[in-house]
């Protein structure tokens, strides 16, 4: 069988039927509402509270979270890669750096 949220639908066993009227008590019982919502918007914050202690652990360990530090690396090899394949000028448009910034990369290969 297909679930549906049509309430209306008649179900076939009486275990299927059983189990709509308890998912109807819940649904209208306000005060097991407010224990779920409750216990939903906990479990939201122990996760927002895992990240963010796992992310300060990363930081603290010198693992960088940003994207910036993951680019900046991955340009850096790309410039590195391409140094003896192109000019700077060439490598700077082609990957679309600054000619400065390339020849920075270059000069800390040195």
């Amino acid at each position: 069988m297909i679930r549906t949220n049509d309430l209306e639908k008649p179900y076939e066993t009486p275990l299927g039927q059983k189990a709509k009227e308890r998912v109807q008590a819940v649904r209208s019982d306000r005060a097991l509402e407010v224990s779920y919502m409750t216990y939903a918007q906990k479990i939201m914050d122990e996760r927002r509270y895992g990240f963010n202690e796992g992310l300060a652990e990363g930081e603290a360990r010198g693992e960088a979270r940003g994207e910036a530090k993951g680019r900046a690396e991955t340009l850096k090899s790309a410039v590195l890669a391409m140094k003896d394949l192109a000019a700077p000028a060439d490598i700077a448009r082609r990957l679309e750096l600054s000619l400065e910034y390339v020849l920075k990369i270059l000069n800390q290969e040195k």
